[in-house]
């Protein structure tokens, strides 16, 4: 006799549509440390990012002197004049110079051939304007300033105008907080202050004027780190490392070069643990959860082998031990103290479905961009399971001698009834959910938020351990299809995909949220919150926060790297725990069935192929850092695990049994639905009855 097999209800089918999607890694571009020092003695740091060119910093402060800071020539302030190599200058040094008027690379070029160690480019107002035919162009909109932030219309007689070019007498008196004109017209709305809404505390002339009363407009400047870009025209190789300063670290520099004396400075990468320890915690975590939805997965057969194996003491005969404990179990199962599980067996077809509607819903995403329908579906699914598996049981644990709450409100025909703590769990499961979908699309890097990442996780753990109880393996023929398929689409959708779509991921940009199209580079910095640039990745893994990382980002795995190992880890499970019931059901003899429980634990296939499971995480994360780049766990994950269950099957000669199905299981089964067939039995009927049961039982087996 076989498992009931039924089509899961709605809330179990929204689980299984979503957990298609596997993880990524998310990757922050890193920052480096200038550490100043006056006669020797550390006096201040500043942070500054770093180039696209020339050798990279060391990482973590070096173990070498520092070196003097200069300034680039008076006659080159620029650096962008050719410059013939200083042979009389050996000493180290570090050049500062000012941006503009060519590229980095240039710059570093230049600086490389003055013997500098390193070269500083800073920023100033002056960059953002232009020169063509002897007329300003003015800075752009969005991309050199923000109107929004601050925005001011000054008397032209108060600057240095010029209808040819930008005069470098502005750059103070369109900056700070003392005398900016900025702020001493600043158009304020409320009263707010110009300190208050523009960060930067510069401002930019936009070229709009008005006439009448002789005022040109001026609003908030952009000041933000970037990347030196490279210059692909500059062939020469570049041997020393650059980087960048805002304008007003650039300012904060310059100030203290008047100030002190014997100003000399080290550079490098700011620390940053290589291997953290969220990526630890995440590879726990998946272990975890797959263990524990094989436990629960395997639970009915455990139960009653745990009554087979310690029967009553009230027992007086060998054939009562065994049949008492089946009529205790067989009370605990039926319709009315017990909803039978739904179940669907996986058969061949479905690993062919699974590749088919998984490469469907990631090119739909990919294209579509329906990332909040995803969100919202995944709410829905995740707080019913959440629910389900997790509030529930916690509740009816606390709760459990509380006759108003476990007390039936509505039942129908024995299948099925609802209480009070049903409907609180359900109550509080569905507020969590709301408050999480809430944070989700009012803030900005919501992934940051304790809460949010804690019931994120929360619902993905319960949502796999609520798949893998509908979803099942009867053979490891359908678990190598499967996992083939997905080892196969995995590696096809992360490496492959980028050289069909213009160098673009397609799991990597469907599973991070998208990004943003804006020409700008650094748009989404300075409008964190436009469409496209809160790219929070989508909810479909776990996640945890980096620790002790100051670049921040993500720990990811993808709920995907839960699931489908599972299957295969519930099938070792209940393999397991099956043979341990149809051997509790044969014996007679107690003390000999005990004596095989206590070596149990590392017997088997379940522990192997959950330890074969940790192992293929540990790969993929070492991948990570090897690689620098986000790797397909399940490249790594399934030779492994089925490798082990391959090859523990070959030494217990059953390698063929368990391709084409175990009888264990099927004859645990049919244990269990054996009994579920049978009326409950009253203590008071005669042992003749037990024994007929018994004997009636072992026929059909």
């Amino acid at each position: 006799m076989t498992r009931l097999r039924v089509q899961p209800s709605w809330h179990r089918q929204i689980i299984i549509t979503l957990l298609v999607l596997l993880q990524t890694v998310h990757a922050i571009t890193p920052t480096a440390v200038i550490d100043l020092y006056s006669n020797q003695e550390k006096i201040h740091s500043i942070y500054t990012s770093t180039a696209a060119f020339g050798v990279t910093l060391p990482f973590g402060k070096p173990n070498v002197p520092s070196a003097p800071i200069v300034l680039a020539p008076e006659n080159n302030p620029y650096l962008c004049q050719p410059v013939q190599e200083n042979l009389s200058s050996t000493d180290p040094k570090i050049i500062l110079v000012k941006r503009g008027q060519c590229s980095f690379k240039q710059k570093a070029q230049n600086a490389q051939q003055l013997r500098a160690i390193h070269v500083i480019v800073y920023d100033t107002l002056a960059t953002k304007y232009d020169s063509v035919e002897n007329e300003i162009v003015y800075p752009t909109a969005t991309i050199d300033y923000e109107c929004n932030n601050g925005n001011a219309f000054i008397p032209a007689l108060e600057l240095y105008m010029d209808a040819t070019a930008y005069d470098d007498q502005n750059n103070e008196l369109l900056s700070g907080s003392d005398d900016n004109l900025c702020a001493l017209y600043h158009d304020a709305e409320n009263d707010d202050l110009f300190e208050k809404t523009c960060s930067s505390q510069r401002c930019v002339l936009t070229g709009n004027t008005d006439s009448t009363q002789n005022l040109v407009q001026a609003c908030c400047a952009w000041d933000i780190y970037m990347v030196l870009g490279d210059d692909a025209s500059i062939t020469e190789d570049i041997d020393i490392s650059s980087s960048f300063l805002t304008m007003e670290k650039g300012k904060e520099l310059l100030d203290l070069l008047e100030s002190q004396e014997n100003i000399t400075a080290t550079v490098y990468l700011r620390y940053y643990p290589k291997v953290n320890a969220s990526s630890v915690l995440i590879c726990i975590l998946g272990t975890f959860v797959t263990w524990l939805a094989a436990w629960i997965n395997a639970k009915s057969y455990r139960d009653l082998s745990k009554k087979l194996e310690n029967p009553s003491s009230n027992v007086q005969n060998e054939t009562r031990q065994v049949t008492r404990p089946i009529a205790e179990t067989q009370a605990q199962h039926s319709p009315q103290n017990e909803n039978q599980d739904e179940t669907l067996v996986l058969k061949p077809i479905h690993a062919v479905v699974f590749v088919i509607v998984s490469s469907a819903t990631l090119l739909i995403l990919f294209f579509t961009k329906l990332y909040a329908v995803v969100t919202v579906f995944y709410v829905i699914g995740g707080s019913v399971s959440m629910g389900t598996i997790l509030i529930n049981p916690l509740l009816s644990r606390i709760f459990k001698r509380s006759a108003t709450l476990t007390k039936s409100i509505m039942q129908k025909d024995g299948w099925f009834s609802i209480t009070l703590i049903n409907i609180i769990s359900f109550a509080i499961a569905v507020a969590l959910g709301s408050i999480w979908l809430w944070i989700r699309f009012s803030k900005v890097n919501p992934e940051t938020q304790t809460f949010y990442w804690t019931v994120q996780d929360l619902m993905g753990a319960c949502m796999c351990i609520e798949f893998l109880k509908v979803v099942r393996l009867n053979n490891i023929k359908v678990a190598t299809i499967l996992l083939i398929a997905a080892f196969i689409y995995d590696i096809f959708f992360v490496f492959i995909t980028p050289y069909l779509f213009g160098g673009e991921s397609v799991m990597m940009t469907v599973a991070t949220g998208g990004v943003t199209s804006e020409q700008d580079p650094y748009h989404c910095e300075k409008y964190p919150s436009d469409k496209g640039c809160n790219t929070v990745p989508l909810p479909m893994l776990f996640a945890i926060p980096r620790i002790g990382d100051y670049m921040g980002g993500l720990s990811m795995l993808g709920l995907g790297d839960i699931i489908l190992p599972g299957l295969i880890c519930c099938f070792c499970a209940r393999l397991d725990t099956a043979k341990r019931l149809v051997v509790a059901f044969s014996r007679t003899d107690r003390n000999e069935s005990s004596e095989k429980r206590k070596g149990r634990l590392f017997d088997g296939y379940l522990y192997k192929v959950i330890i074969a499971y940790a192992m293929g995480l540990i790969l993929a994360n070492l991948g990570v850092y090897l690689m620098k780049k986000g790797q397909p766990a399940l490249m790594y994950i399934v030779p492994l695990t089925l490798a082990i269950v391959a090859i523990n099957a070959r030494v217990n000669e059953e390698l063929k049994a368990l391709w084409t199905g175990p009888e264990q299981l099927k004859e645990a089964d049919t244990i269990l639905e054996g009994l579920q067939r049978k009326p409950v039995r009253n203590e008071s009927q005669p042992q003749q009855n037990d024994l007929e049961e018994n004997i009636e039982l072992r026929n059909v087996l």
